[in-house]
């Protein structure tokens, strides 16, 4: 996936909330991942 905003879009309902509240939880890794890969291409 290469629009980190999209891969925030099709996670599950509430995580977007928990994402702007700063509880990244178990998302930190795929958002830093993905936010990662963007860079280096």
């Amino acid at each position: 996936m290469n629009d980190t905003g999209l891969l925030v879009f099709m996670l599950e309902d509430g995580s977007q909330k928990d994402i702007i509240d700063e509880n990244l939880g178990i998302y930190k890794g795929a958002i830093f991942e993905n936010i990662k890969m963007k860079i280096q291409k």
